[in-house]
């Protein structure tokens, strides 16, 4: 550890494990109540057992590591700037992750565009996401009003709430914190966007989820507030439900809310030209509403003080 954080590797190597537990105890859980057919439990029942095991798993065991290796729980889940947050910068986190969501799709188009050169990269990759889009539909597919509640809680509020404490939390904070000389939040925010979008294993919208996840580290770092990545992911996510709930009747707009559709080179980059400045925007206004935030900053006055420290010692040593 540096400065009393865990490194780059030593992160990964940490949200891996927690990541690998989680998808266990959920598959235990699943196994031992329905055998290996566990579509037969029904989508809320399954997205019940998803959000336990995220819960116990990704959201605990984060915090009992803090806890164990003694260090400041209040920075290492970004949790400093709580008090200073202002309304607006909560509001404005919502639509900037729409938006992710819009530049996200637009690259991958393009994404997919550029793997179909490769057909024996490509063909085994659409077989899997294909795999992958009906198993998402079939589980954030409420039947009824009380369903539709149980996925909003286990879809939208539970991943937010124990996804934004283990990345943007947990992750975020331990690699911006352990420079050797100075903090490193940029590399932190990619780093951890990438492992977010690689733990979601869905290979053609990799650079969507890598969007979101740049997003979503970058409201974390400006406000030092956790609940505002938290609650821009958990209405993402809702509204994600929801309308998978309304549309229901519609098989075209339901394949194009958990589906994979292609978009051409032209449309995406017609739909990426039409919201980066929407996007370039929002991060402006973003950055005006959070600059007078002091927890932002607590990261370099913890790094300067560490090394006052350790300057000081090493001159009484020396005398």
């Amino acid at each position: 550890m540096r400065n009393g954080y865990f490194g780059i590797l030593r992160s990964i190597a940490i949200m891996v494990m927690i990541v690998l537990g989680f998808n266990m105890l959920g598959g235990i859980i699943l196994v031992a109540f329905y055998g290996i057919n566990i579509q037969g439990a029904g989508a809320g029942m399954i997205v019940a057992i998803n959000a336990l095991a995220q819960l116990a798993v990704m959201f605990t065991v984060p915090i009992l590591i803090v806890k164990n290796f003694e260090q400041d729980s209040q920075a290492s889940f970004r949790l400093e700037g709580i008090n200073e947050t202002p309304l607006a910068a909560m509001l404005l986190g919502v639509p900037m992750v729409l938006l992710a969501q819009v530049v996200g799709g637009a690259l991958d188009g393009l994404w997919i565009s550029f793997l179909k050169l490769f057909p024996i990269i490509y063909d085994p990759l659409f077989s899997l996401q294909k795999y992958l889009d009906d198993f998402m539909s079939s589980v954030t597919s409420a039947t009824s009003f009380g369903e539709l509640i149980i996925l909003l809680i286990g879809i939208s509020l539970i991943p937010a709430i124990a996804e934004e404490t283990l990345f943007r939390g947990f992750i975020q904070t331990n690699i911006e914190r352990s420079g050797k000389t100075k903090t490193r939040p940029y590399i932190a925010i990619v780093i951890t966007s990438i492992l977010f979008a690689a733990v979601h294993a869905s290979p053609l919208n990799f650079p969507g989820l890598l969007s979101i996840g740049l997003v979503l580290g970058w409201l974390a770092y400006r406000t030092s507030d956790l609940r505002v990545s938290m609650l821009a992911h958990a209405i993402n996510n809702g509204l994600i439900v929801l309308a998978m709930f309304f549309f229901k009747g519609s098989t075209s707009a339901l394949d194009s809310i958990t589906g994979t559709p292609e978009v051409s080179v032209n449309d995406s980059l017609i739909l990426l030209a039409v919201s980066l400045p929407f996007v370039i925007g929002s991060f402006y206004l973003f950055q005006k509403i959070t600059e007078p935030l002091r927890a932002r900053h607590n990261a370099e006055y913890e790094l300067a003080h560490i090394k006052d420290f350790h300057h000081h010692e090493s001159q009484t040593t020396t005398l």
